[in-house]
C-alpha cells in the first residue's frame, strides 16, 4: 500500500546484541500532539508502578511508591517490610521478562512509541505488567494470534503513598486516571483514547526478527477526532479504498476469473458504500434530538399506583410537571414541523440520495421514540394521568404524528432498500446505445457515406453482444434456482422477448424439477408442523391452523397455474410424478382443512356451559374477587370472525353468540371495571378505620353475591345487578368523602393549628429589655393555653361524630342523637376526672342499643365495634398529645436558634428568666405534666440553660465580617505579583491594581469601631491598623515590580541608542563602511516607531508612581528625564550619516563599475570552456560525464559567490543590475545533471548487486519494491530531462529488469522441482543448475526469458498445483494410515462392539476423503499421482461399503443376542437358536481379527474375508428376525393386548416368563390403571388382588395362578379382574336402592371408579322418576333439580375438609361428573321437557343396573352399551362437554 498500512523496514541489528530502530515518520491522518510541561500523551506511558498485576486491560497497576507526593502517617513497620519485599519481588520478575525481550519486541515498542509520541522504555516498563508480554509473544508463533491491540488511554489504577522513611510506607486508599499502554484483544475494554494494532497476513509461519517487518503490518486509530466512528471512516476511506484502488495484484483467486474487474469495481464500490454509511451515522447522531430532562426529584421515587395520585395532588409539583411536558411538546412539534417542509432537491437527483435522507429520518425519529418510552416520560404521563391534565390529549395527538412519521420513514427506507438493488445498475453504467443513434443525422441518398451501415453494424454486434450476455445470465441464474416463483416470472419475461437460443421450453423443465423439491418441502413441512403449526399474529388456534394449511396450499398452487398455462411442460412423462405429488398433498392440505373446521364446529356445542358459569369467583386463599368469564369464548369470538372471513361455514350457535359480542364484552368489561372500582374504594380506606368500615364494606359485598351464584353470562338482569352494585360502591365512596373530609378538616387542620400555634414572639428589628419580654411572653402562653383548650374540644366533638357516622349503620335517627348527647355530657366529666386522655367519651357513644331480640352473633359484632371506637378514640387522644409536644418544642426550638443567630444583649439576658416563669394553665387537670416530663422538652430546657455562658461561637462569628481581607495577609505578595506580571500587564493594569488596594484601605477604615456580641463589645482599631499596613506592603510591591518592568525597557533604550551611536559614528572608508553605515540607518528607521511608543509610557509610568507616593531612586528619574533628549539627538545624528553618504556615492559607484567588467570576461571564459569540454559535450561515457560534472560544478560555485557580491553592490547604489542569464542556466543544468547522474549511478548499483545474488537467497518482493521505488525517482525527474540519452539508457534498465521480476517471482516457487527446471532448460535451450551451490541470479538472467514468458509461467503455475494435489493426497494417506476402530464392552462377554460414535464419524470422514480425491481425481494437474489417487478411492469405497454393513449385522446381532442367548425364547425355538449359535461364533471371530488389526482400511480391504463374511452374516440374521416376528405375532393372537406392547418390552415379558413376579413392571402397558399385583405369601405363583397406581386395591373373587405360558394366565388375570369389578358394582347397586343410603358413606366405602358410577346411577334413577311424574307433579322438575343441587354442595362441602391426595382427586373427579349432570338436568328443567321418552332426555348418557341380565348398562338414544367392567382406578376427569360426552 502507499503509506500508512505498508510494514514499516526491518530493524537493523548492531554490534552487541542492541537494536536500533528507524525512525517511522508521522502517518498523514496520524494527530501528534506537542509535548508540553504537564503529563501527557508522551510521558510516562501510564507506567505508574513496579506491579505486575495486570488490571483493566491492560494491567492492573498501583501507583510506583517513588512518583507519590503526599506524605502519610507511617504504617507497621512489619506491613512496611512486606511492602518493599513485594516491590521487589515484582521488580525482579519485570527484571526477568526484560531479559527475554528480543528484536520482535523492540520493533513493536518502537512502532507504538512513535505512534503516540512517548519513549520506548516508558512503553516497554508498561508493557512489562502482568501477562501482556504473554499476549504478545501469542503474535509471534506460528498459528498464534492475529492481531494484538495496543490502547493508550485514561485507565482506573490504585492510588498508592510513596516511601517516607526507612521505617515504613504510607499507603493511600482511592483510585484515580491516568494515562496507560496496555495489551487487549479489543473485547474486553472500550476504546476511548488510541490504538495501534499490529495484524498478521500469514498466520501459518512464525514470525521472527528477519521477517517482522515483512508479515506484520500496523495501522492506528484515534478517536480524539470525531471519535471512533469518524476513524474508522477515515481509515476506510483515506488508506484502505486508495491502496485497493491502486493495486492490481494481490487479489488471490480473483486475478484468474474472467470477470475478475467488475467483481473487484463491485467490492469497492460497496466499501464505499459502507463509508457513507458511517457518514450518515456520524451526521445522525449530530442531527439528533434531545428532550429537555425533567428534574422534578419526586418522579425518581414513584413506584406504587398510589405515589402517583399524591404526586398529581401537589399543585406545584404538576406545574413544574406540565412545564416539563409542554417543552417536550414543543421540542416534539418542531421535529415534525422540520419533517413536513418541502425539500429542495437538484433535478438529478436519484433514489440513493432519497434512501439517505429517509435513512436519516428514521435514525432521527427512532431516537426520539426511545427517549419517549423513557422511565421518565413514562412516569410523567402517570402523573398527568392521574391528575387528568388537559395537556394529555396534545400529547396524544403529537405521539400520534410522532409514530406515523417513524412508520412512513421505516416503510420508505424499507421500500427503497428494495429499490436499490435494481437502481445500481443505473449508477454504474449508462445505457445510452439508443440516445446516440437518436442523435445522429443520416443521409440515405447518399452512397458514399457509409455512417448508417458502420453504425447500424456497430448497433447489430452490441445487439448480438446484448443476447449473448443474457444467455450467459439465464444460463447463471437458472443454474441453481432459488425461488420457483420468481423462476416463472423471469422465464414469462424473456418468452415475450422472443430472442433465440435461450432454451426457453428446456428452462420450463428445470423449473418444474425445482417444483417437485419445493412439493417435498411443503409436504415435509406440513408433516414437521402438522400437529403444532406456526399461527399469524392475533390468529385463533384453528382459524390459524387454517389459514396456515391455505397458505401452504397457496404456495404450490400459485406455480402449478403458471404451469398448467403451459401444457407441454406437464405432458412430459417426467412430469407425472410431480403432478402425483401436487395432487397428494393438495388432497392432505384440504382434508386438514375440513378435519378442523369439522372438529371446531363440533366444538363449539360445549361452549355454553363457560356461558351458564357464575359472573363473579372468589380465590379461595386471599378471598380476591375475579371476573369469571370463560376466555374459551372470546376465542369463539375471534374463531367465528376469521372462518366468516375464509368463508367457511359457521354454526347457527356460534352465529348467533357472535351477534351478541358487544354484549358479552360490555358485560365483561363493566364487571372488570367495576371490581377495579371497588378495589380503588377501598384502597382509599384509612388504616385507622379499616375495622369501623367492615359493616359498611358487607354491604357492596351482599350486592356482588348474587354475581357469585345466582347470576350466570346469560341472566337477563346483569345490567341491574351491575347498576345496584355500582350505586352501593358509590355510596361507600361517598361515605368514605365524608370520613376523609372531616379527618382532614377537623381534625388533621385543627391538630396542625394547634402544632403551629405561637407561644413566643422573638425581637425583629430592635433588642428588648428582658421585662417586656417576660411579660410579652407570659401574655401569650395564657391566650395560648386558652386557644389549645378549645380546639382540642373541637377535635373531641370531630372524633365523636367520626364514630358515630361509621357505626351509624341501621339505626335510627333518634338513638343517634341521644348518642350524641350523651357522649357530650360525659365528655366534660371524663376531662375533669384526669381520666387517660381528654378526649375520651363513652365506649358507647356510636353504637347505640341493640335490639332486645339480636343474637349472640350480633352482640359480639358490636362489641367488637365498640372496641375499635375506643381504639381510634386512643388513636387521636395520642395525635393530639403530639400536638401540644410539637407547639411547645417549636417555642423553645426557636428561642434556641435565635440563641445561635442573633448579636442582641438584651434579648439573651431574658432567656433563663422567661423559661422559668412560663404560666400554668388554669384548668385543674390538664396536659401540663405529660408536656414537661416529655424528654425532648426536658432536653431543650436543659440546652437553653446552658447555652448563655458559651459565647466564644457567637464571637467567632462576629468576626466574618473580616473575612472578606484574609487574601490581604494570607497571600504570598511576590507569588501573586509574579502571575500578574506574567501576563505583561499594561500601565493602566499597574494603576488599577493600586486604586484597589487604596479603596481596600478606605473600605477598612469604613469598618466600625465595636462589635456586640451578647455583653461583650469588640474594638477593631488594631487590627485596622495591621491591615492597612499589609495594605500599604502591596502597593509597595506592586510599585517595585512597575518600577522594574518600565526601568527594563528604558535601559533598553538607552543601549540601543549606545549602539547605533557606535555604527553611525564609525568613518566611511570602503564598501563595507557604507553597507554597516546603510544596515544601521535602515534598523533606526524599524525602530523608530516602537521606541517612540515605548518612551512614553516610560515616562508616565514614573509620574503615576511619584503620584502614589512610591519611592524612586533619584537617578532613574534624572534617566527618564533625558531619555527623549537622547532618542532625538540619535535621530539627528542618522540624518547627518544619511548627507554623508550622499556625497560618497559617485568615487565608490566607479570603483564598482570597473570590477563589474572584468567580472564579466570570467564568466565568458567560463561559458566558453563549459560549452566545449562540459558534462553535456556530446558523446561522452554517463561515467566520464559524471566526472566533469563535479570539476565544472566547483568552478561554478566560485563564480556565482562573485556574482553574489557584485550585483547586491549595483543594488546598494541603485545601479542597474547586470544580468548574467547564461549562468543561471548553466546552474539549472547542473542542477538537472546532478539528480539524473546521481540516480543513474544508483540503479547500475542496484542491478549489479541483484545479479550477483545467489539465487537460494533472492527476495524477489524487496526487488520489487527497491525496482518500484526507482521508477517513481525516474517518473519524477523533470520533463527537460527525458529527451537526454542518459535518462533513455537509464530507463530501459529499469524496465527491462521490472519485466522479468514476475517470472523471477513464479520461479522462485518452493513448489517447483527438478522436472519443471528440466522443461524449462528444454524451453530455453540455457542451461540452468539451479542445485548448484554457486548458482545465481545472473545464471537465469542470461536466458531468453521475456522470449518464452507464457510457456514459463504455465510450467510455474502447474508446479503449485501439483504441490497442492501431492500435499492434500499425502494428507489422505496419512489420515487412513493412522485411523483405528473404537470398540465398546457388550455385557460382560467382553469388546465385542464398535462404537457407534467414533464408526459414524469414520464414515463420515470416509465420505469426505472421497469428495476430496474425486475433486483431485477431475484435476488436469494430476498427471503425476493419478494412479496412486485412484487406488485410494478404490480402497476407501470398499471401506465405506464394508463399515456400514458391519454395523447393520451388529444392530441386528445386538438385538437378537439377548433373545437367543439365555431365556425362554431359545427354548421355544431351538432351530434359531442354534443358527445364531454359529453366527455368535462368527462374530466373535470378527472382532477377535478387528482388535489384532485396528486399522480401518487395513482391516476392511487388506484381504477378501469381511467382504465375504458380512453378507453372509446378515442373511442369517435376518433369517433369525423373521421367524422371531412371527413368534411374537403369535404371541400377541393369543393376549391382543400384546399389540400395544412394543417387540423389545414383549421379548422382556416373554423372556421372563419363568419368573411370574417380572410382571409387574409391565402391567401398565397392558391394562389401563392395574400397576400391581398382589401374590401369595407362601405360593409363589397365586395372584390375590390388584392394584391402581393411585393405590386402590380390588380383591380378586377368585385368586389366578400365574403358571404356563404367560399369554394364558394374563388373559385369566383379565377376566377375573373384570368379574371381581362387577360384584363390587352390584353390591354398590344395591346399596344405592336402600331406604337409609348416605352418600358419603357409600362414597368412603367404594372405590372411585364405583363411586362414580353410583352418583351417576342416583341421577338418572332421580332424573327419570322425575320426568315420569312430572305431568301430575308441576313442581317435582324444580325440586330434583334442587336435590342434585344440594348433593353438589354436599360434594363440594367434602373438598373443604382436610383429605388426602387420592381423596381429593376422587371428590373432584365426581364434582366434575356431577356438575354436567347438574346442568343437563337444569336445561331440562328450563326446557320444559315433561317425559323420559324426549329426545333431549334420551340424547344423554344414562346408566342402569341390570339385574336380570346381571349387567351395568349404559344407553344413550336408543342404543345400550355394556359396561366393561375395566378397573380404571382413581384418576383425573376431563371436564365434560358436548363434545367429550359424545
Amino acid at each position: 500500500m502507499a503509506w500508512g498500512f505498508e510494514p514499516a523496514p526491518a530493524p537493523r541489528q548492531e554490534g552487541g546484541g542492541s537494536w536500533v530502530q528507524a525512525e517511522h515518520p508521522a502517518l498523514p491522518w496520524q494527530r501528534r500532539e506537542p509535548q508540553t510541561a504537564g503529563r501527557g500523551r508522551g510521558q510516562a506511558a501510564g507506567v505508574d508502578s513496579a506491579d505486575g498485576a495486570a488490571g483493566d486491560a491492560g494491567g492492573d497497576s498501583s501507583g510506583d511508591p517513588a512518583l507519590g507526593h503526599r506524605h502519610r502517617a507511617p504504617v507497621p513497620r512489619s506491613a512496611a517490610v512486606r511492602a518493599m519485599e513485594k516491590l521487589q519481588r515484582l521488580k525482579e520478575e519485570k527484571e526477568a521478562k526484560r531479559a527475554h525481550l528480543d528484536g520482535r519486541h523492540d520493533y513493536l515498542f518502537a512502532i507504538v512509541a512513535s505512534c503516540l509520541d512517548l519513549n520506548r522504555s516508558e512503553v516497554e516498563d508498561a508493557l512489562l505488567e502482568g501477562n501482556q508480554i504473554e499476549r504478545i509473544d501469542q503474535l509471534f508463533v506460528a498459528g498464534g494470534l492475529r492481531h494484538v491491540m495496543f490502547y493508550y488511554q485514561d485507565v482506573e489504577v490504585a492510588e498508592t503513598g510513596h516511601f517516607g522513611s526507612p521505617g515504613g510506607v504510607n499507603p493511600v486508599p482511592g483510585k484515580i486516571k491516568k494515562p496507560k499502554v496496555f495489551v487487549t484483544e479489543g473485547k474486553d475494554v472500550a476504546l476511548t483514547g488510541v490504538c495501534v494494532f499490529f495484524i498478521r497476513t500469514d498466520s501459518s509461519k512464525a514470525i521472527t526478527p528477519e521477517n517482522i517487518h515483512r508479515e506484520v503490518s500496523f495501522n492506528m486509530l484515534d478517536t480524539a477526532d470525531g471519535g471512533l466512528l469518524n476513524s474508522v471512516r477515515r481509515l476506510l476511506s483515506d488508506i484502505f479504498i486508495p491502496a485497493l484502488r491502486a493495486s492490481s495484484h494481490g487479489w488471490g483467486e480473483l486475478e484468474g476469473l474472467q470477470d475478475a474487474p467488475s467483481i473487484r469495481q463491485e467490492f469497492l464500490s460497496s466499501l464505499e458504500g459502507f463509508v457513507s454509511v458511517l457518514s450518515g451515522a456520524q451526521e445522525s447522531l449530530k442531527e439528533k434530538v434531545n428532550l429537555q430532562k425533567c428534574d422534578v426529584f419526586e418522579l425518581k421515587t414513584l413506584k406504587e399506583p398510589m405515589d402517583y395520585l399524591t404526586l398529581a395532588s401537589n399543585p406545584e409539583t404538576l406545574e413544574k410537571v406540565e412545564g416539563c411536558m409542554k417543552v417536550w411538546i414543543k421540542q416534539t412539534e418542531q421535529v415534525l414541523a422540520e419533517n413536513s417542509q418541502l425539500r429542495r432537491e437538484a433535478d438529478d437527483v436519484g433514489p440513493r440520495a432519497e434512501l439517505e435522507h429517509w435513512k436519516k429520518r428514521l435514525s432521527k425519529f427512532n431516537y426520539l421514540l426511545d427517549q419517549l418510552k423513557s422511565p421518565d416520560v413514562r412516569a410523567v404521563l402517570a402523573v398527568l394521568a392521574a391528575a387528568k391534565s388537559k395537556l394529555l390529549k396534545t400529547w396524544r395527538e403529537t405521539d400520534i404524528r410522532i409514530t406515523d412519521a417513524a412508520n412512513e420513514a421505516k416503510d420508505n427506507v424499507k421500500y427503497l432498500y428494495t429499490l436499490e438493488k435494481c437502481c445500481d445498475p443505473l449508477y454504474s453504467s449508462d445505457p445510452n446505445i439508443i440516445t446516440t443513434i437518436k442523435k445522429k443525422e443520416y443521409d440515405f441518398l447518399d452512397q458514399r457515406k457509409m455512417d448508417f451501415d458502420q453504425d447500424y453494424e456497430e448497433f447489430c454486434k452490441q445487439t448480438n453482444d446484448l443476447h449473448n450476455d443474457l444467455q450467459k445470465f439465464m444460463d447463471v441464474t437458472f443454474e441453481k434456482i432459488q425461488d420457483t416463483n420468481q423462476a416463472l416470472s423471469l422465464l414469462k419475461k424473456f418468452e415475450r422477448l422472443s430472442i433465440p437460443n435461450l432454451d426457453i421450453d428446456e428452462r420450463y423443465w428445470l423449473v418444474l424439477e425445482n417444483y417437485g423439491a419445493d412439493i417435498d418441502m411443503i409436504s415435509k413441512l406440513y408433516m414437521k408442523q402438522k400437529y403444532d403449526p406456526p399461527l399469524a399474529r392475533d390468529q385463533p388456534p384453528i382459524a390459524g391452523k387454517i389459514l396456515w394449511a391455505r397458505q401452504l396450499f397457496h404456495r404450490i398452487q400459485q406455480p402449478m397455474q403458471q404451469f398448467q398455462q403451459h401444457p407441454m411442460v406437464l405432458r412430459m412423462p417426467e412430469a407425472k410424478p410431480i403432478i402425483r405429488s401436487y395432487n397428494r398433498v393438495a388432497r392432505v392440505l384440504l382434508e386438514f382443512e375440513v378435519l378442523y373446521h369439522r372438529a371446531w364446529l363440533q366444538q363449539i356445542e360445549g361452549i355454553h356451559v363457560g356461558l351458564e358459569a357464575s359472573l363473579l369467583v372468589k380465590a379461595p386463599d386471599t378471598g380476591e374477587l375475579f371476573v369469571n368469564f370463560d376466555p374459551q369464548i372470546f376465542i369463539l369470538f375471534r374463531e367465528t370472525e376469521c372462518m366468516s372471513q375464509m368463508g367457511l361455514e359457521v354454526s347457527p350457535f356460534a352465529a348467533a353468540l357472535f351477534q351478541k359480542r358487544h354484549i358479552y364484552k360490555k358485560n365483561f368489561s363493566n364487571m372488570k371495571m367495576m371490581l377495579a372500582e371497588y378495589q380503588r374504594v377501598k384502597s382509599k380506606i384509612p388504616a385507622t378505620i379499616e375495622q369501623l368500615m367492615v359493616p359498611h364494606l358487607a354491604k357492596v359485598d351482599e350486592a356482588l353475591q348474587p354475581g357469585l351464584a345466582a347470576l350466570t353470562w346469560t341472566s337477563l338482569n346483569i345490567e341491574s345487578y351491575l347498576e345496584n352494585t355500582f350505586a352501593k360502591i358509590k355510596d361507600l365512596e361517598l361515605l368514605l368523602h365524608r370520613v376523609s373530609d372531616l379527618i382532614e378538616f377537623r381534625i388533621d387542620a385543627v391538630l396542625e393549628e394547634m402544632s403551629s400555634l405561637p407561644l413566643c414572639q422573638l425581637p425583629r428589628e430592635e433588642p428588648l429589655a428582658c421585662e417586656e419580654f417576660l411579660q410579652m411572653t407570659k401574655d401569650l402562653c395564657v391566650n395560648g393555653a386558652q386557644i389549645l383548650h378549645f380546639k382540642s374540644s373541637l377535635v373531641e366533638e370531630a372524633v365523636n361524630e367520626l364514630i358515630n357516622m361509621l357505626l351509624d349503620v341501621e339505626e335510627n335517627e333518634k338513638v343517634s342523637n341521644e348518642n350524641n348527647a350523651d357522649s357530650e355530657n360525659r365528655a366534660p366529666a371524663k376531662r375533669a376526672e384526669g381520666d387517660l386522655n381528654a378526649l375520651t367519651p363513652s365506649t358507647n357513644s356510636g353504637a347505640g342499643p341493640m335490639p332486645s331480640t339480636a343474637s349472640t352473633r350480633k352482640k359480639k359484632e358490636t362489641e367488637m365495634l365498640e372496641e375499635e371506637a375506643c381504639e381510634l378514640l386512643s388513636h387521636f387522644n395520642h395525635r393530639n398529645t403530639d400536638a401540644l409536644l410539637r407547639v411547645t418544642r417549636n417555642t423553645l426550638e426557636a428561642i434556641r436558634k435565635r440563641i445561635y443567630s442573633s448579636h442582641s444583649v438584651n434579648f439573651l439576658d431574658t432567656l433563663e428568666v422567661a423559661s422559668v416563669n412560663l404560666p400554668i394553665p388554669v384548668q385543674t387537670k390538664n396536659y401540663y405534666k405529660s408536656v414537661s416530663d416529655n424528654k425532648e422538652i426536658v432536653k431543650l430546657v436543659s440546652v437553653l440553660s446552658t447555652i448563655i455562658s458559651s459565647t466564644r461561637k457567637e464571637v467567632i462569628a462576629a468576626m466574618d465580617c473580616f473575612k472578606r481581607y484574609n487574601h490581604i495577609w494570607q497571600k504570598e505578595k511576590e507569588e501573586t505579583i509574579m502571575t500578574f506580571i506574567v501576563q505583561n500587564p499594561l500601565l493602566s493594569e499597574f494603576e488599577s491594581q493600586i486604586l484597589y488596594y487604596q479603596n481596600l484601605e478606605q473600605e477598612i477604615n469604613a469598618e466600625p469601631e465595636y462589635i456586640c456580641v451578647g455583653p461583650i463589645a469588640l474594638y477593631t482599631a488594631d487590627l485596622k491598623f495591621a491591615l492597612t499596613t499589609e495594605i500599604k506592603a502591596w502597593m509597595v510591591v506592586i510599585g517595585r515590580h512597575c518600577n522594574k518592568k518600565y526601568r527594563s525597557e528604558m535601559e533598553n533604550i538607552f543601549t540601543l541608542v549606545e549602539e547605533f551611536s557606535k555604527k553611525l559614528n564609525r568613518p566611511i572608508k570602503d564598501l563595507d563602511d557604507i553597507r554597516i553605515a546603510m544596515a544601521a540607518l535602515k534598523e533606526i528607521r524599524d525602530q523608530q516607531i516602537l521606541v517612540d511608543f515605548q518612551v512614553g509610557p516610560i515616562e508616565e509610568s514614573y509620574a503615576l508612581l511619584n503620584k502614589y507616593g512610591l519611592l524612586i531612586a533619584k537617578e532613574e528619574m534624572d534617566e527618564v528625564d533625558t531619555l527623549r533628549y537622547a532618542w532625538e539627538k540619535l535621530l539627528a545624528r542618522a540624518s547627518e550619516v544619511h548627507n554623508e553618504l550622499v556625497s560618497l556615492q559617485p568615487a565608490f559607484r566607479k570603483e564598482l563599475i570597473g570590477t563589474v567588467g572584468i567580472f564579466l570576461q570570467d564568466c565568458r571564459q567560463f561559458y566558453l570552456d563549459y560549452d566545449l569540454n562540459g558534462p553535456m559535450a556530446s558523446g561522452l561515457s554517463p561515467q566520464e560525464a559524471s566526472d566533469r560534472l563535479m570539476m565544472f560544478q566547483n568552478q561554478f560555485d566560485n563564480i556565482y559567490r562573485k556574482y553574489i557580491t557584485y550585483t547586491g553592490g549595483e543594488e546598494l547604489f541603485g545601479l542597474p543590475v547586470t544580468q548574467y542569464p547564461q549562468l543561471l542556466e548553466i546552474k539549472k543544468q547542473l542542477n538537472l545533471l546532478q539528480k539524473i547522474y546521481t540516480l543513474y549511478n544508483r540503479v547500475l548499483e542496484t542491478v549489479n548487486s541483484y545479479q550477483d545474488t545467489l539465487w537460494s537467497e533472492v527476495n524477489i518482493e524487496n526487488i520489487n519494491s527497491e525496482l518500484l521505488e526507482l521508477q517513481n525517482r525516474c517518473r519524477k525527474l523533470p520533463r527537460a530531462l527525458k529527451d537526454w540519452q542518459a535518462y533513455l539508457d537509464l530507463k530501459k534498465t529499469i524496465d527491462d529488469f521490472s519485466e522479468c521480476c514476475p517470472l523471477l517471482e513464479y520461479m522462485a516457487s518452493k513448489a517447483m522441482m527438478d522436472r519443471h527446471w528440466e522443461r524449462i532448460t528444454v524451453l530455453t535451450g540455457h542451461s540452468l543448475d539451479v542445485g548448484s551451490e554457486t548458482f545465481k541470479l545472473r545464471n537465469i538472467m542470461e536466458a531468453p526469458l521475456l522470449k518464452y514468458k507464457e510457456e514459463i509461467e504455465d510450467i510455474c503455475i502447474s508446479a503449485v498445483k501439483e504441490r497442492d494435489i501431492e500435499q492434500k493426497l499425502k494428507q489422505v494417506i496419512n489420515e487412513w494410515d493412522s485411523k483405528t476402530f473404537t470398540f465398546g464392552t457388550f455385557k460382560t462377554r467382553g469388546e465385542l462392539l464398535l462404537r457407534g460414535d467414533s464408526t459414524s464419524e469414520i464414515i463420515a470422514n470416509m465420505e469426505d476423503s472421497l469428495m476430496l480425491l474425486g475433486s483431485l481425481l477431475s484435476n488436469r494437474y494430476n498427471m503425476p499421482f493419478k494412479a496412486q489417487i485412484q487406488k485410494w478411492v478404490q480402497y476407501l469405497s470398499n471401506s465405506t461399503d464394508i463399515v456400514e454393513n458391519w454395523m447393520t449385522v451388529q444392530n441386528l446381532w445386538v438385538y437378537l443376542e439377548a433373545v437367543f442367548v439365555g431365556g425362554d425364547i431359545a427354548k421355544q425355538l431351538p432351530k434359531e437358536a442354534k443358527r445364531f449359535s454359529n453366527i455368535d461364533k462368527s462374530w466373535v471371530k470378527i472382532m477377535t481379527r478387528a482388535h489384532e488389526m485396528p486399522s480401518v482400511v487395513q482391516c476392511c480391504v487388506g484381504d477378501e474375508v469381511m467382504g465375504r463374511l458380512l453378507p453372509h452374516l446378515l442373511d442369517q440374521l435376518e433369517i433369525c428376525q423373521k421367524s422371531l416376528t412371527g413368534y411374537l405375532e403369535k404371541k400377541r393372537l393369543c393376549f391382543p393386548r400384546f399389540f400395544f406392547v412394543s417387540d423389545p418390552a414383549l421379548l422382556e415379558i416373554l423372556g421372563q416368563a419363568s419368573d411370574s413376579h417380572t410382571i409387574q413392571a409391565h402391567l401398565l402397558t397392558v391394562f389401563d390403571n392395574i400397576k400391581t399385583v398382589r401374590f401369595h405369601d407362601k405360593i409363589y405363583d397365586r395372584i390375590l388382588s390388584v392394584s391402581s397406581r393411585e393405590g386402590e386395591t380390588i380383591e380378586l373373587n377368585s385368586p389366578v395362578m400365574a403358571e404356563g405360558n404367560v399369554e394364558v394366565w394374563l388373559n385369566s388375570l383379565l377376566e377375573e379382574s373384570q368379574y371381581s369389578l362387577h360384584r363390587v358394582i352390584r353390591q354398590a347397586a344395591e346399596n344405592i336402592q336402600e331406604t337409609g343410603f348416605q352418600l358419603i358413606e357409600f362414597l368412603s366405602s367404594f372405590p372411585a371408579q364405583v363411586g362414580l358410577l353410583g352418583i351417576q346411577m342416583i341421577w338418572t334413577r332421580d332424573a327419570e322418576e322425575a320426568l315420569r311424574n312430572a305431568k301430575f307433579d308441576k313442581k317435582i322438575m324444580q325440586k330434583t333439580n334442587q336435590s342434585f343441587l344440594e348433593l353438589l354442595n354436599t360434594l363440594i362441602d367434602i373438598t373443604t375438609k382436610d383429605l388426602s391426595s387420592v381423596e381429593r382427586v376422587k371428590y373432584e373427579t365426581l364434582i366434575t361428573i356431577h356438575v354436567h349432570q347438574r346442568d343437563i338436568f337444569d336445561d331440562l328443567c328450563h326446557m320444559h321437557i315433561k317425559s323420559p321418552t324426549d329426545f333431549e332426555w334420551l340424547k344423554q348418557c344414562r346408566f342402569y343396573f341390570n339385574e336380570d341380565s346381571d349387567k351395568m348398562m349404559i344407553h344413550i338414544t336408543d342404543v345400550a352399551f355394556i359396561y366393561q367392567n375395566e378397573f380404571l382406578g382413581c384418576s383425573d376427569r376431563l371436564v365434560i362437554t358436548p363434545l367429550t360426552d359424545r
